[in-house]
């Protein structure tokens, strides 16, 4: 009977709320469809997005995560930056000369590793920063 209880609230402390990334990974799609549209032309709009979404799901992961920050922060992270990708690269057209095709496509590779990695590593970061800001406003 106590073997069972460990087990259980191991796996409870562990669990992912997936529901959690899922919607913060929405804030993804929201950078791709600006994106897409051109929305983000202007250098400062674009650093604005790209700097407040992460900050809105690091204090949205601190407050509602419960624990694994960092986890909760990468993975919605590397899923907003799937989305980022994902949508614009859907309208573009990639003709490479035969070439340059294996340089081209190593170059693209690399850089949707870049989308993609970097806010997972950035969000996590921040929501654990924000995790114990919180935590240290509360207890005052």
């Amino acid at each position: 009977m106590a073997a069972s209880t460990i087990t259980q609230s191991a796996i409870t402390r562990s669990a992912t709320n997936w529901k959690i990334v899922v919607l913060l990974s929405l804030l993804g799609v929201a950078i791709g469809i600006t994106i897409k549209f051109g929305v983000t032309d202007r250098l400062y709009l674009c650093l604005l997005l790209w700097i407040a979404f992460p900050l809105l799901c690091a204090v949205f992961v601190a407050i509602n995560a419960g624990g694994h920050f960092f986890r909760h922060g990468f993975f919605s992270g590397v899923l907003g930056g799937v989305w980022a990708a994902l949508i614009p690269a859907l309208s573009i057209k990639f003709g490479f000369s035969n070439t340059d095709s294996m340089a081209n496509g190593l170059f693209i590779a690399g850089l949707l590793a870049a989308i993609i990695i970097v806010p997972g590593i950035l969000a996590g970061a921040l929501s654990i920063i924000a995790a114990r800001l919180l935590k240290k406003s509360q207890i005052k």
